[in-house]
């Protein structure tokens, strides 16, 4: 990947609606990849960004398996 392809966390964190310290801290947590820059930015992907926040939300259950 280029560096052009990757955003900062508080652009990703607009991308999902999210609150940029609930992406901060899922980065920190080893949640969401990150990508660290010679000056300590650390930058994400659009795609990285939007698979997190999927395996955020709630799956559906099932209501025919018991």
């Amino acid at each position: 990947m280029k560096l052009s392809d990757y955003i900062r966390l508080a652009e990703a964190a607009r991308l999902v609606g999210k609150d940029a310290g609930n992406v901060t801290k899922a980065a920190d947590a080893g949640q969401l990849q990150t990508r660290r820059t010679g000056c300590g930015l650390r930058l994400t992907t659009e795609r990285w960004v939007r698979d997190w926040a999927a395996s955020l939300r709630p799956r559906k259950r099932n209501r025919d398996a018991s």
